[in-house]
């Protein structure tokens, strides 16, 4: 194959008009990396985690852009997205470690990580509505999402229900919460948010696989493109962006604050691929 997957990936999302301003984008950029330093005073990563604070912005911008569509005002969240950051960073140091070689038993037991866990926990707990249903639920994926990590790790194929979870499941988790602020909800709504946040992870989870390819195909690490071939793989990623971002508009009011969001998700989506944004007419 002549033209990489994350390429062709960029290519459709040009076609489909998916892509970000590149002035706003250097905004975005500088705009993650003051979350993620402000995120990164109250944790303390593992040391072998040199990208602690990228992950922490990362985590606190697309939760940002995940709770829009529900969001009652147009006004953050601060404890959810801090929730959110440290979801991302739980999730991406656990990862790491284990694709470093440590057994899944052992990363159980590292004090680094089971501190994260625990301050985790304390948040979550600190949020002020805590629905029965949204509880039951984000402890499932937790859990589902641990299981998909421990049963994938170091496996170069497993099942695309298992891609799914590892990939989907991180999403929902940073997303979740936000219903743990409302005192009450529509449960419609709900489910529904709750299937576009696991079309949100499902999304980057390709993302990732698609920049990540060479490095993990060389290292036997699972990655969705080596599972499951399509040859109009990036078409049907892109046409998911699209639906993305349209259930996205159809939900969150207009606004600068909010078409910054919006912003965030495709200039992330871009940063990821690794490839140059088109330049303008």
């Amino acid at each position: 194959m002549t033209t990489s997957i994350a390429t062709a990936i960029a290519r459709q999302l040009s076609a489909a008009g998916n892509t970000p301003d590149p002035d706003r984008s250097r905004y975005i950029s500088a705009r993650l990396h003051h979350f993620g330093e402000l995120q990164h005073r109250t944790v303390v990563p593992p040391p072998q985690l040199a990208s602690a604070t990228s992950l922490l912005g990362f985590g606190y911008v697309m939760t940002e852009f995940a709770i829009a569509p529900v969001i009652a005002s147009q006004k953050p969240y601060a404890d959810v997205l801090a929730l959110g950051a440290l979801a991302n960073l739980i999730v991406c140091a656990y990862d790491a470690l284990l694709d470093s070689g440590h057994a899944p038993t052992r990363l159980l037991r590292d004090p680094l990580i089971g501190r994260l866990v625990d301050l985790y926990f304390a948040r979550l707990a600190g949020l002020p509505h805590a629905h029965r249903a949204v509880d039951r639920t984000l402890r499932r994926a937790i859990q589902r999402m641990y299981d998909a990590e421990t049963a994938t790790a170091g496996q170069p194929a497993a099942s695309l229900r298992e891609w799914r979870r590892k990939s989907a499941l991180p999403f929902v988790v940073m997303g979740l919460p936000f219903w743990m602020t409302a005192p009450t909800f529509d449960f419609k709504r709900y489910r529904e948010h709750l299937r576009w946040l696991y079309r949100l992870g499902q999304f980057f989870g390709w993302i990732d696989d698609a920049a990540d390819l060479a490095g993990d195909r060389a290292d036997g690490r699972l990655n969705y493109f080596c599972i499951a071939t399509h040859p109009d793989a990036a078409q049907r990623i892109a046409r998911c962006a699209t639906r993305i971002l349209q259930a996205w508009d159809a939900a969150v009011p207009p606004g600068r604050y909010t078409r910054t969001l919006r912003e965030t998700f495709l200039a992330v989506t871009w940063a990821w691929l690794g490839a140059p944004m088109p330049s303008g007419p």
